[in-house]
């Protein structure tokens, strides 16, 4: 139910505000869960590669929830799309790289059967997780400090 047009454009602003400040940050969080979880757990369930699936679809769906609320801005920095696509570059080599196969690489990594950089896919995935991590953050300053002014 709405009350008028002007009304329902500032509760769209307001909720895209409140997406451009705090997604990156949820966002942020919940890759270092993902991050400590493959990466420092030792899991082998089926079930935990079924949770890190969900999760990993969270992700794109974040993703696409702050590229939605960024590119709603009239004018968008070119810092918040530059980190934006760059951020679904990391996800989309992550999916298509590495995302087949990470309960793989970490049952090697923990087994000690599979050597921590070869075939580059563990350390390939360690660094593409830490350009996400850092890039999540710098984009969350940069669209906090857009909104503020």
């Amino acid at each position: 139910m709405s009350l008028t047009p002007a009304a329902d454009t500032a509760v769209l602003a307001t909720a895209t505000e409140i997406a451009r400040a705090g997604v990156p940050f949820l966002w942020l969080g919940s890759a270092l869960v993902i991050l400590f979880l493959e990466i420092n757990l030792s899991l082998h369930l089926g079930i935990c590669q079924q949770a890190f699936r969900a999760l990993h679809v969270g992700e794109i769906v974040l993703a696409a929830i702050l590229t939605m609320a960024v590119l709603a801005d009239s004018a968008p920095s070119l810092a918040s799309v530059a980190l934006i696509l760059a951020l679904w570059a990391v996800l989309g080599g992550q999916a298509v790289l590495l995302r087949p196969r990470p309960g793989h690489v970490v049952s090697g990594l923990r087994s000690g059967d599979v050597e921590p950089d070869s075939a580059g896919r563990p350390g390939l995935y360690r660094r593409l997780e830490v350009a996400k991590l850092v890039g999540l953050a710098v984009l969350g300053c940069v669209l906090v400090a857009g909104l503020t002014g």
